[in-house]
């Protein structure tokens, strides 16, 4: 019995010559991208970082996010680059709440990882997660575009995978320049365990 959570497996697009039959494509309009000269990319550094992380994470997988408690090994393992997108300036901002954010140059807004996999010439992308203060601003979209980037200049192609339904973030990584590669469909072994 195969449930129906399909999950979207994508790569750069320099992997793929055109389009793959059968290939879902997008029709909204793509995310704007933040002023470069605003915000930066830098290593995730433990100590002072990951309080901001339990902060971006708690209301991801209704509070159980397994990011904040792995965190501390992904900085460690040397085929990982776990990084954090943050502000440069202090500038005011709106923080899509109707107020301004002032003083949080250098809290980190957004966070992903690039993990080099045992596959030669290939990455895995993973843990992209965004503040909720600052979604829907293309913060998301600059941090994954900087690890293609990153994994383009060590002649390397990347994949990810994704629920089917969230269209969120296949936006962000089509946006970024990812195609939809092909499909899995999950088994659902509480359905299995019903079969006569």
């Amino acid at each position: 019995m195969v449930s129906a959570l399909p999950v979207v497996l994508a790569t750069l697009s320099s992997l793929l010559a055109g389009s793959v039959p059968g290939e879902n494509t997008m029709t909204n309009a793509p995310q704007s991208t933040p002023n470069v000269s605003t915000y930066s990319v830098r290593p995730f550094e433990t100590t002072s970082d990951l309080p901001h992380l339990e902060e971006i994470c708690r209301d991801v997988y209704d509070g159980t996010d397994y990011l904040p408690k792995t965190a501390p090994s992904i900085v460690a393992d040397p085929s990982c680059s776990f990084v954090v997108l943050t502000r440069e300036n202090n500038e005011s901002l709106e923080n899509g709440m109707g107020g301004v954010e002032k003083n949080s140059v250098g809290v980190p807004l957004a966070v992903a990882n690039l993990r080099r996999s045992h596959l030669p010439g290939v990455c895995w992308l993973e843990a992209v997660r965004t503040s909720n203060a600052h979604r829907n601003r293309g913060l998301a979209k600059s941090i994954v575009t900087k690890l293609l980037d990153d994994a383009s200049s060590y002649g390397e192609d990347t994949l990810t995978c994704t629920v089917k339904s969230n269209i969120a973030m296949r936006k962000v990584l089509e946006g970024a320049g990812m195609k939809v590669l092909g499909q899995i469909h999950i088994g659902s072994f509480s359905a299995l365990k019903e079969l006569p």
